[in-house]
């Protein structure tokens, strides 16, 4: 049968489920060829203009062998020679097994239960590289006295994941393994196929220097009519594929080895989750990852009759694990330090030359409309003209400002990156808030942020983002009272106060700040009083 022959895929249950192959087993293998020579399918093929726009190279996961040439999975694989159709009469099922496991990538760690799944090749289920990291159960119909080879092969990126020659009876635990099997360890967006060949042999396979070294090259772009020419083998007699793309486990695994930064594809994923107005969903897509390190301070406080210490520490900002953050550990008296890091190879992640850009930190959670809203945010940072990608040299327009919610709602705060497509003046910034904001936050209020990247940036969504949860807690309510609050007001819902503050009879009184201050004034009159008495004068 010619390839032009060959029937489209149908809509429904799948022709490969397990049911349906037992039933009418032709019919799946036919449908899995159908899509095998289908150009139209995988990213490789007539989408790849789309998915990745000239220069290709500059795109993360788009490095192509054949740009101009649309694909297909046999096309790229087998250039015009292609494969006899007669010749596959085999289904290959693959089954997996995912243990349950902790893996960590770009500042988070993941728990995954455990996952077992039959692989399908008609269907479009993606899955990610944790979970076929481990060898699968290959099994076919084998004949008795036939010798197998099997090659597991990365389609898109021409990586063998797997290489077994001389396997008898279909069981791959007595095959020579040329490459052990090695799961998809991608790192890019888009689903890459990984390709599953099985062969007859003629007999006993040896292979040739010549055949070893390309077995067993990393990269290895050949043709596979070659290969069945020169060992002699017969087919493919089963063919199958499974469909991956990049998760934590994966891109963490590049950044570990130092070769690639694509935590920005994640990032990118989980700021489109927060749907906020800044980042539409497909529209913004981040190409930096931005790293907020804090060092802050030890710090010990009175609040609500509680006595509170901070431990000294020194932390990055982790916005996947989406934990809350002590206010008092991101105070306004300790400005982080940030970080920019490229989304490319790692040898390139610091070259910034010849670009300005600004950084923000604002907050779209105001509850008071006069100070800022969901679209004019309340600025809490801007340092604009930062030069080569170092924040440091960059002229700061507002300080630091850590976050301090007034209500019992959760805030977000973001760091944003925008790539600027001007030098800016930092006289200019005040154009972009309300010129009416109250003292407290003269400067910072109502920031017009669709405004100022419409003038200054480009492009105009976000290179870069970041960000931290708060909510009103202890030091906040301390920095209130401190600041002149109403305690009694404050602390009202705070379990444990009570003015006077209640009196440990073991530790002694732990006193509210009000009292404290009292009492410290009463006593500083009191020695006030005694020392004129006695004649000492004050200077």
């Amino acid at each position: 049968m010619k390839e032009s022959e060959w029937p489209a895929a149908v809509a429904g249950d799948s022709a490969c489920s397990r049911a349906n192959r037992t039933t009418n087993p032709q019919n799946c293998l036919l449908q899995i060829l159908s899509r095998a020579v289908n150009k139209d399918l995988f990213w490789f093929g007539t989408p790849y203009r789309t998915l990745c726009p000239t220069p290709e190279t500059n795109v993360l996961g788009c490095a192509n062998s054949s740009p101009g040439v649309a694909d297909s999975i046999v096309s790229r694989l087998f250039y015009s020679v292609g494969i006899d159709a007669n010749l596959v009469k085999k289904y290959i099922d693959i089954n997996f097994t995912s243990p349950a496991g902790t893996y960590s990538g770009c500042g988070n760690s993941w728990t995954a239960a455990e996952k077992e799944f039959t692989v399908d090749p008609l269907s479009d289920e993606v899955y990610h590289p944790w979970e076929v990291r481990m060898q699968p159960s290959i099994t076919w119909d084998a004949e008795a006295g036939k010798l197998y080879t099997l090659i597991v092969y990365d389609v898109g990126s021409h990586i063998h994941h797997g290489v077994f020659i001389n396997i008898e009876g279909g069981d791959l635990s007595n095959a020579e393994a040329i490459v052990a099997y090695r799961g998809p360890l991608t790192a890019a967006e888009k689903a890459n196929v990984y390709t599953f060949w099985l062969y007859e042999q003629a007999g006993h396979v040896n292979l040739t220097d010549d055949w070893r070294t390309k077995l067993t090259t990393s990269f290895a772009a050949y043709n596979m009519s070659d290969l069945r020419q020169d060992l002699q083998l017969t087919g493919p007699v089963g063919l199958n594929w499974l469909l991956a793309s990049a998760d934590g486990y994966s891109i963490g695994t590049f950044l570990a080895r130092r070769i690639l930064n694509n935590c920005p594809l994640l990032y990118t994923r989980a700021l489109w989750k927060e749907n906020r107005f800044f980042a539409k969903r497909d529209l913004t897509h981040l190409q930096a990852t931005l790293s907020i390190t804090y060092n802050t301070p030890s710090l010990a406080f009175p609040s609500c009759c509680t006595d509170y210490t901070y431990s000294a520490k020194t932390f990055q900002t982790n916005l996947l694990g989406n934990t809350l953050q002590r206010c008092g550990d991101v105070r306004s008296s300790v400005a982080p330090s940030v970080a920019i890091i490229k989304r490319t190879l790692l040898t390139d992640a610091y070259t910034f030359a010849g670009t300005l850009h600004t950084l923000i930190m604002i907050d779209l959670d105001v509850p008071n409309p006069l100070v800022g809203t969901e679209t004019e945010p309340l600025l809490h940072w801007q340092i604009i003209n930062i030069p080569n990608g170092t924040v440091e040299l960059g002229e700061t327009v507002q300080t630091y400002r850590g976050p301090a919610p007034p209500d019992n709602t959760t805030h977000t705060y973001y760091y944003l990156l925008y790539q600027q497509n001007k030098r800016l003046n930092v006289d200019d910034m005040g154009r972009y808030v309300d010129p009416d904001c109250p003292e407290s936050v003269a400067g910072r209020c109502l920031f017009n942020l669709a405004l100022f990247v419409l003038e200054s940036a480009s492009p105009t969504t976000p290179q870069g983002a970041n960000w931290i949860r708060a909510e009103n807690d202890e030091y906040i309510r301390y920095t209130h009272i401190q600041n002149g609050g109403n305690e009694e007001e404050i602390c009202a819902d705070v379990d444990g106060y009570d003015n006077p503050c209640p009196v440990d009879p073991v530790n002694g009184a732990t006193r509210s700040i009000s009292t404290c201050n009292l009492l410290a004034t009463m006593l500083i009159f009191t020695i006030i009083l005694l020392n004129r008495v006695r004649g000492i004068g004050y200077f």
